[in-house]
């Protein structure tokens, strides 16, 4: 491995030096190819307390001479080489070395940055920033408002090499200040060599059919795959989207993500990466667990009400009857509203966010499902996954801070369970659990981001895939899906 030393003299005007520094010269030594590696720092004062004879020092890693002379001789290189000129006047002094291979710096380490911004431009300069002291990002996680075009904020990323696993949302963060309509990015710096990106339309296919052609994929791939995943509107899909990769794969394997959101429009919710988008699309972030940690949990905390009821009549994600009676009326008077009276969409929406029914199980936890639509034809209700017929339900409680509590205490768990500090933390959160605690996400959010301590992005989804700490990996309503990694 080769070192590239600059030593920058002393100044004459050292408030315009780091300006210039700062804002134009690492700027082009960010968009330099080849370099592995960048380290800037400055110099302080001798033991003596006399001026050092640098003001800084700027190291730049290259795998070998090859690449170090490639680096140099392109145009990029050379601008940099050029613009030395423009502000170091107090002289330059290069040196090169070659490492020993003791002393080399690892390239298998992991970093992560967010980013957010409300237009492409903000991106854009967030993104340039970013990168100004070295930081190559390899991959991007991008949640992106459906009111923003993604494909312009996937070229700026593309540009810089960077490969995209993207979601529209109906909100999306980076910290407990929830966006709306904006843009949030994590950036990641990990091996090329440890995931991979696929991209599958479902149009001319079975959602489990494409699925399972994804765990088979990535059962070739890598020897220990794990599955971060994001998927359009297949609300109806969601555990045959499991299943299938389970079944391509051949058995049980790490399965997280989520359902695309589309700022509650429930029209058009969109999965992309760089050159292509569908709202009836899969995107796969394939990670190798030999290389990298994946644990996650999906948590809801939702306390059942009521008597247990029977699904008596239901196809796929729409339920017609629950003991016999059309389930609109009986989601309209555990509500308390007159049966009579012409029940809005919204009206409908709502229940689901605060009494989400719970599909009880056999040696297994309850899972969630919303009820986001409510025909006023037939009575019947449109969920956010499959509803089985026969299946026993019970109707939720409002979410109060116990909520909160039973999510922390498991992302507290989970941290615990990891061993190591994480080096990004990813949520995938019910846009029902923003729609019932208002405000209250923000705690929520901020919370979790206490217990992990590390770079941090999430989105409101349409639906959750994970697994519950004492389940198996599934399709959720409801829940707060939260995915630690740590490079090994």
């Amino acid at each position: 491995m080769i070192k590239a030393t600059v030593l920058y003299g002393q100044p004459t005007d050292a408030d315009a030096f780091e300006k210039y520094y700062s804002e134009t010269h690492l700027r082009l030594a960010a968009k330099t190819q080849g370099v592995l590696k960048a380290e800037f720092s400055k110099c302080l004062p001798n033991p003596d307390g006399s001026v050092a004879a640098f003001y800084r020092i700027a190291d730049l890693y290259f795998a070998g001479p090859a690449e170090l002379q490639q680096s140099m001789g392109s145009p990029e290189g050379k601008a940099m080489a050029a613009d030395l000129q423009n502000f170091a006047t107090g002289g330059v002094t290069i040196l090169f070395s070659a490492l020993d291979n003791s002393s080399a710096p690892s390239n298998n380490y992991m970093k992560a940055r967010t980013i957010q911004g409300k237009s492409v431009n903000e991106i854009e300069s967030a993104l340039q920033q970013s990168m100004v002291d070295g930081f190559k990002p390899t991959l991007a996680i991008a949640f992106i408002s459906v009111k923003q075009d993604r494909h312009a904020v996937c070229s700026i990323l593309n540009k810089e090499g960077i490969s995209i696993f993207g979601a529209s949302t109906s909100g999306e963060f980076i910290s407990s200040e929830i966006s709306e309509g904006g843009i949030a990015i994590m950036l990641l710096d990990i091996h090329p060599d440890h995931f991979k990106l696929m991209f599958y339309e479902t149009k001319e296919t079975s959602a489990y059919d494409t699925a399972k052609q994804m765990g088979a994929e990535g059962k070739h791939v890598f020897k220990h795959p794990a599955f971060i995943i994001a998927s359009g509107w297949l609300h109806y899909d969601g555990e045959l989207i499991v299943k299938g990769i389970e079944d391509g794969f051949g058995s049980e394997i790490t399965v997280f993500g989520g359902m695309a959101g589309d700022d509650q429009a429930l029209r058009e919710p969109i999965v992309f990466t760089y050159g292509k988008h569908s709202s009836t699309g899969l995107v796969a972030l394939i990670i190798d667990e030999d290389k990298i940690d994946i644990k996650g949990v999906a948590t809801c905390g939702w306390k059942p009400i009521g008597i247990t009821k029977t699904i008596t009549k239901s196809h796929q994600n729409i339920v017609y009857t629950i003991d016999d009676q059309p389930a609109l009326d009986i989601v309209i008077k555990y509500l308390g509203l007159n049966i009579d009276n012409e029940v809005s969409e919204n009206t409908v929406a709502n229940l689901g966010a605060y009494y989400p029914l719970q599909l009880e199980r056999e040696n297994a936890p309850p899972v969630m499902r919303t009820a986001m639509l409510g025909n006023k034809q037939d009575r019947s209700l449109i969920c956010a996954g499959i509803v089985p017929q026969g299946a026993k339900i019970r109707f939720s409680l409002p979410p109060d801070f116990d909520v909160m509590d039973t999510v922390v205490a498991e992302c507290t768990d989970l941290k615990d369970e990891m061993q190591n500090d994480a080096d990004a933390v990813i949520m995938f959160s019910c846009i029902s659990r923003y729609l019932s605690f208002g405000v209250m996400t923000s705690e929520e959010i901020e919370r979790v981001i206490d217990v992990f301590k590390a770079p941090f992005i999430g989105f409101f989804t349409y639906g959750e895939f994970g697994k519950s700490k004492k389940g198996k990996y599934e399709f959720h309503n409801n829940t707060c899906c939260v995915v630690a990694l740590k490079e090994k």
